[in-house]
């Protein structure tokens, strides 16, 4: 079995598939995580750390594991969770789950907020609070961009970029931009 930091210390494609599923403990809280949203750090545009390293961003160059937390907006907390060998910048982005209550959270910002993130939580060392799911296959689907319209292609029809958004749906994994047949573990 792989274990969390030899998951995290892969590129950032492999590692967001795995995340789906764990579950975070933060506090008196655990989240089981149901979307996440991959950065290539300094290979992507989106990428807070996109440009190149400055006070703001440093934990998506740190060592693989720890908590980014942003202010979006001026006003919701966001996080990604660090990835990739130290030097070189990558995050997923948490963007729903399941409380331990039950509930559904989507959205970063209120994922950020049911969990009571402050920017004082940046680089935070997750890799003690991170259970990752047990489970063997994962089915990612791409998006054409109609809620209603997904169609499964292989990963070579996507311009050798794999998916960014991961999603669990009934069960099942998937992605809103493009998709493949993936195994794991």
């Amino acid at each position: 079995m792989v274990g969390l930091i030899e998951v995290l210390s892969g590129p950032v494609w492999e590692a967001a598939p795995r995340l789906l599923g764990a579950t975070l403990k933060w506090g008196q809280q655990s989240l089981c995580l149901t979307e996440l949203e991959a950065y290539d750090g300094e290979c992507d545009p989106g990428s807070h750390a996109y440009r190149g390293p400055t006070d703001r961003n440093r934990v998506m160059f740190g060592p693989p594991g720890h908590l980014y937390v942003y202010l979006s907006y001026g006003m919701h907390h966001c996080a990604n969770i660090s990835c990739g060998p130290e030097g070189k910048a990558a995050g997923v982005l948490m963007r729903a789950g399941v409380l331990g209550d039950g509930s559904f959270v989507t959205g970063p910002g209120r994922l950020g907020k049911a969990l009571e993130l402050t920017r004082s939580d940046n680089g935070h060392d997750l890799t003690r609070q991170i259970i990752l799911a047990t489970r063997r296959r994962v089915l990612l689907m791409w998006s054409t961009g109609r809620a209603s319209s997904c169609v499964r292609t292989p990963l070579a029809l996507l311009d050798h970029r794999p998916p960014q958004r991961l999603q669990i749906c009934a069960g099942q994994a998937h992605t809103l931009s493009g998709g493949i047949d993936q195994k794991l573990g």
